[in-house]
Protein backbone atom coordinates (compact mmCIF):
# COMPACT_ATOMS: atom_id res chain seq x y z
CA UNK A 1 0.00 0.00 0.00
CA UNK A 2 1.03 3.58 -0.60
CA UNK A 3 0.47 5.46 2.67
CA UNK A 4 0.39 9.21 3.20
CA UNK A 5 1.88 10.09 6.59
CA UNK A 6 0.75 13.48 7.91
CA UNK A 7 2.63 14.73 10.98
CA UNK A 8 4.45 17.97 11.78
CA UNK A 9 7.18 16.22 13.80
CA UNK A 10 9.97 14.94 11.51
CA UNK A 11 11.02 12.18 13.94
CA UNK A 12 7.45 10.84 14.05
CA UNK A 13 7.29 10.78 10.25
CA UNK A 14 10.67 9.01 9.98
CA UNK A 15 9.68 6.37 12.54
CA UNK A 16 6.33 5.69 10.90
CA UNK A 17 7.98 5.58 7.47
CA UNK A 18 10.50 3.01 8.72
CA UNK A 19 7.71 0.86 10.20
CA UNK A 20 5.67 1.02 7.00
CA UNK A 21 8.59 0.31 4.70
CA UNK A 22 9.70 -2.60 6.90
CA UNK A 23 6.15 -3.92 6.48
CA UNK A 24 6.40 -3.71 2.68
CA UNK A 25 4.48 -0.46 2.19
CA UNK A 26 5.62 2.77 0.58
CA UNK A 27 5.27 6.07 2.42
CA UNK A 28 4.84 9.67 1.36
CA UNK A 29 5.11 12.46 3.92
CA UNK A 30 3.28 15.73 4.54
CA UNK A 31 3.91 18.14 7.41
CA UNK A 32 0.28 19.20 7.94
CA UNK A 33 -3.20 19.01 6.51
CA UNK A 34 -2.69 21.84 4.03
CA UNK A 35 0.31 20.10 2.48
CA UNK A 36 -1.52 16.77 2.49
CA UNK A 37 -4.58 18.17 0.70
CA UNK A 38 -2.43 19.95 -1.86
CA UNK A 39 -0.64 16.74 -2.79
CA UNK A 40 -3.46 14.17 -2.57
CA UNK A 41 -4.31 14.10 -6.27
CA UNK A 42 -0.65 13.71 -7.27
CA UNK A 43 0.12 11.08 -4.63
CA UNK A 44 -2.95 8.86 -4.94
CA UNK A 45 -2.45 7.16 -1.56
CA UNK A 46 -4.17 3.92 -0.59
CA UNK A 47 -4.45 5.09 3.05
CA UNK A 48 -3.69 8.08 5.26
CA UNK A 49 -2.20 8.04 8.75
CA UNK A 50 -2.44 11.46 10.37
CA UNK A 51 -1.59 13.15 13.62
CA UNK A 52 -4.17 15.57 15.02
CA UNK A 53 -2.28 18.54 16.44
CA UNK A 54 -0.49 20.26 13.54
CA UNK A 55 -0.07 23.83 12.33
CA UNK A 56 -2.18 25.33 9.53
CA UNK A 57 -4.63 22.39 9.34
CA UNK A 58 -5.05 19.73 12.00
CA UNK A 59 -5.90 16.08 11.51
CA UNK A 60 -9.59 16.45 12.37
CA UNK A 61 -10.12 19.11 9.72
CA UNK A 62 -8.02 17.18 7.20
CA UNK A 63 -10.17 14.10 7.71
CA UNK A 64 -13.35 16.16 7.45
CA UNK A 65 -12.15 17.76 4.19
CA UNK A 66 -11.20 14.39 2.70
CA UNK A 67 -14.55 12.85 3.61
CA UNK A 68 -16.34 15.73 1.90
CA UNK A 69 -14.40 15.48 -1.37
CA UNK A 70 -15.77 12.88 -3.80
CA UNK A 71 -12.30 12.29 -5.23
CA UNK A 72 -10.77 11.25 -1.90
CA UNK A 73 -13.51 10.08 0.47
CA UNK A 74 -12.79 6.43 -0.37
CA UNK A 75 -9.28 6.63 1.18
CA UNK A 76 -9.05 4.93 4.58
CA UNK A 77 -8.10 7.48 7.25
CA UNK A 78 -6.31 6.52 10.46
CA UNK A 79 -5.74 9.05 13.24
CA UNK A 80 -2.53 8.37 15.15
CA UNK A 81 -2.11 10.76 18.06
CA UNK A 82 -0.25 11.23 21.33
CA UNK A 83 -2.00 14.46 22.25
CA UNK A 84 -5.73 13.88 21.99
CA UNK A 85 -6.14 10.47 23.60
CA UNK A 86 -9.49 10.48 25.42
CA UNK A 87 -12.63 8.59 24.45
CA UNK A 88 -14.29 11.88 23.47
CA UNK A 89 -11.36 12.60 21.14
CA UNK A 90 -11.84 9.19 19.51
CA UNK A 91 -15.57 9.90 19.16
CA UNK A 92 -14.81 13.24 17.54
CA UNK A 93 -12.40 11.47 15.17
CA UNK A 94 -15.15 9.08 14.17
CA UNK A 95 -17.60 11.94 13.70
CA UNK A 96 -15.30 13.71 11.25
CA UNK A 97 -14.86 10.47 9.31
CA UNK A 98 -11.80 8.66 10.68
CA UNK A 99 -11.84 4.90 10.25
CA UNK A 100 -9.48 4.14 13.12
CA UNK A 101 -8.19 6.07 16.12
CA UNK A 102 -4.79 4.92 17.39
CA UNK A 103 -2.83 6.28 20.34
CA UNK A 104 0.95 6.79 20.09
CA UNK A 105 3.20 5.03 20.64
CA UNK A 106 2.22 1.63 19.28
CA UNK A 107 4.44 -1.31 18.39
CA UNK A 108 5.14 -1.35 14.68
CA UNK A 109 3.25 -4.59 14.16
CA UNK A 110 0.06 -3.09 15.61
CA UNK A 111 0.29 -0.20 13.14
CA UNK A 112 0.82 -2.64 10.27
CA UNK A 113 -2.10 -4.79 11.48
CA UNK A 114 -4.35 -1.72 11.64
CA UNK A 115 -3.36 -0.73 8.12
CA UNK A 116 -3.89 -4.28 6.87
CA UNK A 117 -7.60 -3.95 7.69
CA UNK A 118 -7.87 -1.70 4.63
CA UNK A 119 -5.77 -3.71 2.16
CA UNK A 120 -7.66 -4.13 -1.09
CA UNK A 121 -10.34 -1.56 -0.23
CA UNK A 122 -10.29 0.16 -3.63
CA UNK A 123 -14.08 0.34 -3.56
CA UNK A 124 -14.12 1.60 0.01
CA UNK A 125 -16.62 4.44 0.15
CA UNK A 126 -17.57 6.80 2.94
CA UNK A 127 -20.50 9.14 2.82
CA UNK A 128 -20.14 12.88 3.09
CA UNK A 129 -19.58 13.78 6.73
CA UNK A 130 -22.18 16.04 8.25
CA UNK A 131 -21.49 17.20 11.76
CA UNK A 132 -24.90 17.87 13.29
CA UNK A 133 -23.67 20.06 16.12
CA UNK A 134 -20.61 22.03 15.04
CA UNK A 135 -20.61 24.00 18.28
CA UNK A 136 -20.35 20.85 20.40
CA UNK A 137 -17.54 19.50 18.23
CA UNK A 138 -15.64 22.79 18.43
CA UNK A 139 -16.22 22.96 22.17
CA UNK A 140 -14.85 19.42 22.69
CA UNK A 141 -11.85 20.12 20.50
CA UNK A 142 -11.16 23.44 22.20
CA UNK A 143 -11.53 21.87 25.63
CA UNK A 144 -9.04 19.12 24.80
CA UNK A 145 -6.64 21.67 23.34
CA UNK A 146 -6.88 23.91 26.43
CA UNK A 147 -6.32 20.92 28.74
CA UNK A 148 -3.20 20.00 26.78
CA UNK A 149 -1.91 23.58 26.92
CA UNK A 150 -2.58 23.80 30.65
CA UNK A 151 -0.65 20.56 31.21
CA UNK A 152 2.29 21.88 29.18
CA UNK A 153 2.21 25.18 31.11
CA UNK A 154 2.36 23.29 34.41
CA UNK A 155 5.29 21.24 33.11
CA UNK A 156 7.08 24.42 32.04
CA UNK A 157 6.46 26.07 35.41
CA UNK A 158 7.89 23.04 37.20
CA UNK A 159 10.92 23.06 34.92
CA UNK A 160 11.40 26.78 35.53
CA UNK A 161 11.23 26.27 39.30
CA UNK A 162 13.75 23.44 39.11
CA UNK A 163 16.12 25.47 36.93
CA UNK A 164 15.88 28.47 39.26
CA UNK A 165 16.76 26.26 42.24
CA UNK A 166 19.67 24.69 40.35
CA UNK A 167 20.88 28.13 39.30
CA UNK A 168 20.84 29.37 42.92
CA UNK A 169 22.70 26.26 44.03
CA UNK A 170 25.30 26.76 41.31
CA UNK A 171 25.76 30.41 42.26
CA UNK A 172 26.23 29.37 45.88
CA UNK A 173 28.88 26.79 44.91
CA UNK A 174 30.67 29.35 42.71
CA UNK A 175 30.73 31.90 45.55
CA UNK A 176 32.08 29.28 47.92
CA UNK A 177 34.75 28.27 45.42
CA UNK A 178 35.71 31.90 44.80
CA UNK A 179 36.12 32.52 48.53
Amino acid sequence: MKVLIVDDVPANRRLLRAILEEGGHSAIEATDGVEALASLAKIGPDAIISDILMPRMDGYLLCYEIRNDKRFRHIPFIIYTATFTSASNATLGSEVGADLFLIKPLPGQEILDALQKFAGYKAYERATVVIPDNHRVLKEYSQAFVEKLEKKCLELELSKTQLTALNKELEHHLRCAAN
